[in-house]
Order: structure tokens, then sequence, then C-alpha cells
């Protein structure tokens, strides 16, 4: 799958091409953001855990900072200045940001047992990437079988982004409830996870009828981005004609690892080019 797919798309939603995502929409949707949760959802039950299945030890993974921490493991609070956890967004799993495309095989070998013709090279003409890509079939239960894309920029040939695709961008046939319940599952998982919280976006609705289910940023403004997209089943106008957010139908579920929303490494013209 191509690296500006469904993530393109919503990224142009909210008014900043395929090139990078501010902390805030810099056009707002038409519809307003759903009201964000007053705490996050309960702990999930162990049956849909899925820590081990999209970390692995690796990815997204809580480090210390030097911000105040959370009261520890006693019970009792933490003193002044003791550092607290954030989020470091590596990568996906073993797969880390600025691998090459060997590190990156062998990192698929390690945590897929996929190599050979179970990896799939593919390229971005637009934006001048390569990716590597694999079919999955329990990487979360929920969600059914998936596509994961390991994207390398178009200059420093290394990893730069992840994408995990289920339902139509995966090539399968997903009901709208499993995607739904899928992303439902996800967004609670990473609710429990120190992201920056002034950075985060929570069921954002775009005007292209997307949601931006979960936004989060680490301290080096590397992303995970996880999006419920569709087809558009009617085109709404108020009563003056303008247009309204679209109806979709829930085909697509993607979650992303982004190295960079600010400087992403494909091609586009430089300032002054035309």
């Amino acid at each position: 799958m191509k690296r500006a797919g469904v993530v393109g798309l919503v990224l142009a939603g909210m008014g900043m091409g395929s090139v990078g995502l501010a902390a805030t929409p810099a056009t707002p949707p038409v519809v307003a953001p759903a009201p964000v949760p007053a705490s996050p959802p309960p702990p999930l039950p162990p049956a849909v855990d899925v820590s081990p299945a999209l970390t692995g030890g690796g990815g997204a993974t809580a480090v210390q900072s030097g911000k105040p921490g959370k009261p520890d493991k006693t019970g009792k609070p933490a003193k002044p200045g003791t550092p607290g956890p954030s989020m470091e967004i590596l990568g996906f799993r073993s797969a880390h940001f600025g691998m090459s495309e060997s590190e990156v095989r062998a990192a698929i070998r390690s945590d897929f047992n996929a190599s050979g013709a179970d990896v799939v090279s593919a390229s971005d003409d637009l934006e001048k990437t390569t990716s590597l890509q694999i079919m999955v079939d329990d990487l979360l239960s929920v969600a059914g079988k998936g596509r994961i894309s390991y994207v390398f920029g178009f200059q420093s040939k290394a990893l730069t982004q992840v994408n995990i695709a289920w339902g139509a961008a995966a090539g399968v046939d997903r009901s709208s409830e499993a995607l739904v319940d899928a992303a439902d599952v996800l967004r609670a998982h990473f609710l429990e996870k120190p992201f920056q919280k002034d950075d985060m976006l929570l069921n954002w609705q775009l005007s292209d009828g997307s949601t931006v289910v979960f936004r989060g940023l680490d301290l080096h403004r590397h992303m995970v981005l996880l999006v419920l997209a569709g087809e558009k089943l009617s085109s709404p106008t108020d009563g003056g004609g303008a247009p309204l957010v679209p109806a979709l139908k829930i085909t697509t579920l993607m979650l992303s690892y982004v190295e960079s929303i600010d400087h992403p490494d494909d091609f586009h013209l430089k300032p002054g080019a035309f």
C-alpha cells in the first residue's frame, strides 16, 4: 500500500496535505470533535490485551522523562523533580526508525517469521518512497487479517513509517462493526500510555467523514495515528446547499507509526521551484 494512502487523505482532510500534521488541525473540520472522555476507559481484560501483539518489546514504549512523576509502585507520591514516564515511539516491534532495508527484513523475520516471497517490495511513484509489505493473520484477532507496510524514505532510504491496515486497505473484507471494535480496543490501549496530553486527539471527525480515533506524539514529535475510513454513502448539504460531513460505511482501519510529521522524507517540490 502506498505511503500516502489513508494516512495521506487524513492529513489532507486536516488541512496539512500529505506533508505533516500540526498539534491541532490547521483547518477545523466541518463537524466539531466528539467529546473527549474525562478519563481513560477502564483497563482492558487480558483477552483483548494488545500490548504484546503491537509492541513485542519494541515500538511505542514508555521511558523516563524529566517531568514530575506519578506515584511509585508503593503508592507513595513521587518526590518533586522525580522523572516520570513519557512515550518514545521507536517504530514497530523490532523494526525501528532509521533501519536499512536489510535490517528491517531481519526484524520482519524475527517478529513474524516471514521472509522470501512472503515479503513484497513496493514503491510509491509520487512520493518516491519504497516499502516492504507482509500480510499477518493474527496481529489483532478482533480486526482480522492485516497488512503491515514498512516505508523507507526518499533520501535516507531508511525506515521512516510503519502502516498497519485492516479491512479494504489490506484487501480484506471486514465488517464495519469489527473494525470499529478493533479501533476501540486500540484507542483504550494507547490511552493507557503516557503520551503528551496537549498534542493528543481523540475521535476527531474530518470533513470527508473519516475519523482520527487517536493521535499521540512523543517528545520528539514521532506520531502514532489511528484512523477509521470508508466509502461515502451520501453527500448531505445544509439548508443553504453547503456540504456537510458525508455518511460513511467504515471499511478500513489504519494504524501508523511515523518518525517525523514536520520533515517527512518523501519527494516534494522545493519552495520557489515554480
